[in-house]
């Protein structure tokens, strides 16, 4: 009996398998409309834009108010200098005439410093006798000194009799006396100690000289220039910073633009140079003057420093002393009085 294979049901080994369908994609959702989707940031842009247009409305109106202010300032400082040029013209009006402020006519007098020093001598000759007599008829230098130094509670106290020691004290050939003697003027500000200063400046020794300047700074007196121009001039260049420093912190302008004229005038270039920078700090009228009188100089280095500062001042360099002069007197009425271009209506 023949058998029979049955095979029906197994896949014949290399029959291929059915091709998988693909998946079907997906559909993209609707893009949403620019209006919604936009429709927030806007919104959000519109009132940032509300925002902004009030604050600028208020910055507008800020800058108004900085304009008026602006104009309001430049006409107080027109003022101001109107005012201080008046002070200036009546303060050289009470050095020459008589009767406008108390005892200024004095300073003027013919004797100087001569009469300054008689005048207070006579005033207080018993007082100062009397000390004086007692620094000369010490038995030593050393004595000296310790008495002049004993006298440091009058000279606190401002006693007048005090400057007729230092003056007696200075005539003497000792350092070290005029040194201590020196030192007890520190408080006056009086024009009585002019003389004695005076002679210390004409001190062989630095140290005296360097000490007797800075108490020009604080007295205001005609007489004053002429020792600051003195100090400006000594060989010292420690005595000299000293003198800039005293005009600088003196209170009266007649008697600083005085002495820096002599000063851009100076033989040291030290005294030239920081002349300049206190005029440039100045920045006004009389200043320019000042400064235009350097260009005369010789030293070419030194007018083309002069010049830098002319062009920082008003932009503007010159020649020549003549030619800058006649610029001035033409083109001056253009500058207010700290040196800004006044701008035509």
């Amino acid at each position: 009996m023949a058998l029979v294979l049955l095979a029906g049901c197994s896949k014949q080994e290399n029959e291929p398998e059915p091709t998988k369908q693909p998946e079907p994609t997906k559909q993209p959702e609707p893009t949403k409309q620019p209006e919604r989707m936009f429709a927030a940031r806007i919104r959000r842009l519109e009132q940032e834009n509300e925002a902004l247009q009030a604050v600028v409305a208020e910055m507008q109106a800020v800058m108004e108010d900085v304009k008026r202010l602006k104009l309001e300032n430049e006409e107080l400082k027109q003022k101001i200098a109107q005012i201080l040029s008046q002070h200036i013209e009546f303060t050289a009006l009470g050095w020459t005439h008589h009767g406008i402020q108390g005892e200024t006519p004095e300073a003027v007098e013919s004797d100087g410093l001569h009469g300054i020093y008689n005048r207070y001598k006579d005033k207080y000759r018993t007082e100062v006798d009397a000390l004086v007599t007692k620094l000369d008829t010490a038995a030593t230098a050393a004595e000296r000194v310790d008495f002049v130094e004993s006298l440091i509670d009058l000279a606190f106290e401002e006693n007048p009799a005090v400057i007729g020691v230092v003056q007696r004290a200075l005539a003497y050939p000792d350092v070290e006396l005029g040194r201590a003697a020196i030192d007890l003027l520190e408080d006056y500000d009086t024009p009585e100690v002019l003389p004695a200063l005076q002679l210390a400046l004409q001190s062989e020794d630095e140290l005296i000289r360097i000490s007797a300047v800075p108490l020009l700074a604080g007295i205001n007196h005609p007489c004053v220039s002429e020792l600051l121009a003195t100090a400006l001039n000594d060989t010292s260049e420690q005595v000299r910073a000293a003198a800039l420093e005293a005009i600088q912190e003196h209170e009266d302008p007649i008697i600083q633009l005085s002495v820096l004229e002599e000063g851009i005038h100076s033989i040291y270039e030290d005294v030239k140079s920081q002349t300049v920078m206190i005029l440039d700090e100045r920045s006004d009228h009389r200043a320019m003057e000042i400064l235009i009188q350097g260009l005369d100089d010789p030293s070419p280095a030194f007018r083309e420093h002069l010049n830098e500062t002319l062009y920082f001042l008003i932009e503007k360099e010159f020649n020549s002393y003549k030619e800058a002069q006649k610029w001035w007197a033409e083109n001056k009425h253009n500058y207010d009085s700290d040196l800004a271009q006044i701008e035509e209506k």
